[in-house]
């Protein structure tokens, strides 16, 4: 540092922001007044100075000048006393430099309290100057020497993934090694500035960030302030030219949605992430927002710092590999130490004069925690290393997951996670099982209710069944350390209480004691009693497992039997009643629901969405499951898509009320209206064996309500009467002449009041029977969980009680009107359209557009009030492809259009109050029930971007060249 003060002596070495540079000898000059102060003191080089103060300049620059001449240890200011006397009490320093905020903290604490500590206290001045205040007592003689070898510059405390605090002694010899490395890695020169956002007590925020640039004459903007607007507003007003900082941060930074987008960013010459993996997903989200390279590095604080790195230069980063080893040998091992071929999984091992002697404690403790083999340090680490020689990590080895012997790290179960919109962050970690000593459970951040449906249909889709957690929470945050890594441990310390072991509630007979070997050996696993109503899914089996079983019971009980009875009878208690019943000898390929317009791959799919669904069956090959099949009362017949929806409503009737339930289609590949009515003709044919004849109540949820609508179609085509048809957030545009219920959230696109204006008004042209409507102000995930399903629940009830006994609704609408609407057929919903729109708009700023629209139909378009037309506007979100305004502008049709002719329509939009990207989408509905694009019409969508003060670049509007104005 001296040598760097000497020869960029003018040059600007710390910058803040809201004060003057600091040059290279204004930073000589502050590292002497710390040597000078201490020496004054009667504190002798090299005494251990413990550092306990806020994010600040300040902060960083007095570690800078304690490790020149003294044993710095930072400190994380927002640790507990007892975690701080943890660390301090083996250490014994002879100071304490703090402020009056945290000195306060320290004096409820006996043992810091008898360490000698002094205050600092910022001054004005160049960025970062400060002034220190002797200490509280004072030193009368020289303290006594420190625990600490004498060529310790530095000292850090590594939580590593278990929590416990664990000090590390870097010396001035490893430093200088790391800060070669990182020089070389990064191509660092005088024309670079770093911006420091890292914690000051771990070995980015004071190596990387810090001693590496300043080594080569570059500068440092240093900043107690993290938050994302102070942050881009330094990146745009310094000469930043490469940042460092976890994934959390740099996604946090680097979002686009500001009005200054990437102007922060032109100066940036690369990224450098740190700490935590940096997910596919993540990378590419990185990689848009700041436009410049993002490079992903390997380091650890007991290799201070930097072990491999991807290059800088554009385009040479590998996704997923933390790059190549940077003046360091790396070798991929077994748990003996020997080296793995190419290519294959093992322990990171790492030797070099940057790695650390062992934790401090004594050679006993390292020797204990086998930190080294053979002279290499075992980092905890697994990877692999490819032909190229680049590293690639697959996790950490404590946190692997054993479950039944096969073991996998969390992060194949997180990185298929990144391709859920709804989910921003997520963490697997292991729960114990009692027969499988661990199985995976998620923990799952999101805004809106977690979809452990489509949870489980990604992860099912690129992972084997034994990986896929059945436990599945949604939490707030995750736990993490100051360095962004997820803290797996504290997960399961929180969740192991939740997951409570249950006693049998059945026994097994005769026949079931002879198939628990064979199904133990097919797991491979033993089954306690608590485990014969398990699901042999959730206790490790798959498809070809389950086969594998299948095929042996048939052959020990000399019977053919369809490997699809294991997935109806998933668990050993039943699957052993099934087989008792004599079951006849079929399978799918012969199952009554199968038809041209419904495969036999759709029925697998469906049939293992069935799976897990509990309740009665009426035989094995039954797509329909009961719940309080005993009950007096005419049943109930429901749709949903999860079985968490189905239990959910369940509960919200008493058990006299016998309710079966149906799933749709939903993420069922290739599915079609056909096979949606194909699959409705057969839920009919169920519904009428379990009640012969009519009246019937059917409903359902989102698409279950859609297979409600097809199964009551066909029960009235066969004559039967249904008295109620009710559909829960999802609205059915055909006609229909019965009882219906219709129950809507006013925030869910699948609500008509929404999307359009006067919904009502074509709905006379559908429905001659009473209708009902209720709306309410949840989301639409929300509707069948806790506590929304329980208002739903009354609703329902009311409605049913009402419909049974031929009561009108509270709640029906007055749809009767002598001059209705003429529903334009299907056929005339062809339209083209055409309109300018201004660039950039205000938020809220309204404007008028004269837009074209082209009847390219065969029929006649009759004017608004004859036919229900309109023309909506309506603003979708670039990037995320979301309507957030369905009625921005409205307008009808008030003349006719005749086939081939255009006109003219004026309309006033209002742009969107929030600041962005944006499309406004012009379409022609037929109101209250479909709008033409749905129908293959074209749409015409229009960019624009919303921005503070865009009114002013706003041309004045022109009709569009090519319309022609019939009226």
């Amino acid at each position: 540092m001296e040598d760097a003060c000497r020869e960029f002596g003018h040059l600007p070495a710390v910058l803040t922001g809201d004060s003057p540079p600091l040059s290279f000898t204004q930073l000589a000059q502050l590292c002497r007044y710390v040597d000078e102060t201490l020496a004054g003191w009667n504190i002798p080089a090299p005494s251990a100075v413990a550092v306990l103060l806020p994010q600040s300049p300040q902060n960083a620059l007095l570690c800078l000048a304690l490790m020149r001449r003294y044993q710095c240890i930072p400190l994380n200011p927002v640790a507990t006393n007892p975690e701080l006397e943890q660390q301090l009490d083996p250490l014994r320093p002879t100071l304490i430099i703090t402020d009056t905020i945290l000195r306060a903290k320290l004096d409820k604490s006996s043992l810091l309290s008898a360490i000698p500590h002094a205050l600092l206290e910022a001054r004005a001045g160049p960025s970062g100057s400060f002034h220190l205040l002797p200490p509280t007592p004072a030193f009368r003689s020289p303290p006594v020497s420190t625990v600490l070898r004498v060529d310790t510059a530095l000292v850090l405390h590594t939580s590593g993934s278990t929590g416990r605090a664990k000090a590390v002694a870097l010396s001035h010899t490893m430093l200088l090694s790391a800060i070669r490395r990182t020089v070389m890695s990064l191509r660092l020169s005088d024309k670079d500035c770093a911006l420091n956002l890292l914690p000051l007590f771990h070995i980015g925020g004071l190596m990387d960030v810090l001693l590496a640039p300043l080594s080569v004459g570059g500068s440092v903007v240093l900043s107690s302030h993290t938050e994302r607007l102070a942050v881009r507003k330094l990146l745009a007003t310094s000469p930043v030219t490469w940042l460092q900082g976890v994934p959390t941060m740099l996604l946090e930074y680097s979002r686009t949605d500001a009005p200054d987008t990437l102007t922060p960013f032109r100066k940036l010459r690369f990224v450098r992430s740190v700490s935590a993996p940096l997910l596919p997903a993540q990378l590419a989200q990185l990689r848009r927002g700041f436009g410049v390279p993002i490079v992903e590095i390997y380091g650890m604080t007991e290799t201070c710092g930097l072990i491999c790195s991807n290059p800088v230069e554009e385009g040479t980063q590998v996704p997923a590999s933390v790059g190549t080893p940077v003046a360091t040998a790396v070798r991929i091992a077994d748990t003996l130490g020997k080296p793995l071929p190419t290519g294959t999984r093992g322990e990171v091992l790492i030797r070099g004069e940057h790695v650390f002697a062992g934790y401090l404690g004594g050679e006993s403790t390292t020797q204990q925690d086998g930190v080294f083999i053979d002279g290499w340090f075992r980092s905890g680490d697994q990877g692999y290393v490819d032909d190229a020689g680049r590293l690639f990590l697959t996790g950490r080895i404590k946190e692997l997951i054993n479950r039944g012997g096969e073991k996998f790290s969390p992060l194949e179960v997180e990185i298929p996670l990144q391709t859920i919109a709804s989910v921003s962050d997520a963490a697997c970690f292991a729960l114990p099982h009692p027969s499988l000593g661990e199985e995976p459970a998620l923990a799952v951040v999101a805004e809106k209710p977690v979809d452990t449906e489509l949870i489980h249909q990604v992860l099912g889709e690129q992972l084997a069944a034994y990986k896929i957690p059945r436990h599945i929470f949604q939490v707030d945050s995750l736990p993490k350390n100051a360095s962004g890594k997820v803290q797996r441990h504290r997960l399961r310390e929180q969740f192991i209480p939740t997951v409570r072991s249950t006693s049998p509630t059945n026994q097994l007979g005769p026949l079931g004691e002879q198939l628990r070997p064979l199904w133990q050996q097919s797991l491979g696993v033993t089954l306690s009693n608590a485990d014969i109503d398990a699901n042999f899914f959730d206790l490790g089996g798959d498809s070809l497992k389950a086969a594998t079983l299948m095929a042996t019971l048939s052959d020990m009980l000399g019977v053919a039997i369809p490997p699809a009875l294991l997935f109806d009878n998933p668990t050993l208690v039943a699957l052993e009643q099934a087989l008792l019943t004599a079951l006849p000898d079929d399978s799918l390929a012969c199952h009554p629901a199968l038809s041209a317009d419904f495969p036999q791959t759709m029925l697998r799919e469906l049939s293992g969405y069935l799976a897990g669904w509990q309740g009665k069956r009426q035989g094995s090959q039954s797509l329909l499951v009961g719940v309080n099949t005993r009950g007096s009362q005419p049943p109930v017949f429901w749709g949903c898509q999860s079985y968490e929806e189905f239990s959910g409503f369940c509960a919200q009737f008493s058990s006299d009320q016998p309710i079966y339930g149906f799933r749709s289609l939903f993420r069922v590949n290739n599915k079609d209206t056909r096979s949606n009515r194909a699959l409705a003709r057969y839920y009919c044919d169920e519904v009428q064996q379990l009640q012969a004849c009519g009246p019937y109540v059917l409903g359902g949820f989102c698409e279950g309500a859609c297979f409600a609508f097809y199964i009551a179609e066909a029960l009235r085509e066969r004559g039967e009467e249904v008295c109620l048809l009710m559909a829960v957030e999802r609205f059915i545009a055909e006609p229909y002449d019965g009882r219906l219920c219709y129950v809507f959230s006013e925030h869910s696109s699948h609500s008509p009041f929404r999307r359009f204006d006067q919904p009502q008004t074509l709905w006379p042209t559908l429905y001659s029977g009473e209708v009902s409507c209720y709306r309410r102000k949840w989301k639409h995930r929300s509707f069948m969980a806790s506590p929304c399903v329980e208002s739903l629940g009354e609703i329902l009830r009311a409605e049913i009680a009402a419909a049974r006994r031929g009561l009108p609704s509270a709640n029906g609408l007055p749809l009767t009107d002598s001059t209705l609407p003429e529903y334009p057929p299907e056929s005339a919903r062809q339209a083209d359209i055409q309109a300018t729109l201004p660039a950039t708009l205000s938020p809220g700023q309204s404007v008028c557009l004269q837009v074209a629209v082209a009847n390219r139909s065969d029929q006649c378009w009759l004017p608004g009030h004859r036919s229900g037309l309109r023309l909506y506007a309506r603003w979708r979100r670039q990037g995320s492809g979301r309507v957030r305004d369905w009625k921005a502008g409205v307008a009808e049709l008030t003349h006719p259009i005749s086939p081939g002719s255009d006109a003219i329509i004026a309309m006033t939009v209002t742009a969107p109050t929030r600041i962005g990207r944006w499309y406004l989408e012009l379409d022609v509905a037929c109101e209250g029930l479909i709008f033409f694009a749905e129908s293959g019409s074209t749409l015409c969508q229009l960019p624009c971007l919303v921005v503070y003060g865009g009114r002013h670049f706003s041309p004045q509007l022109r009709p569009p060249a090519t319309a022609t104005q019939e009226h």
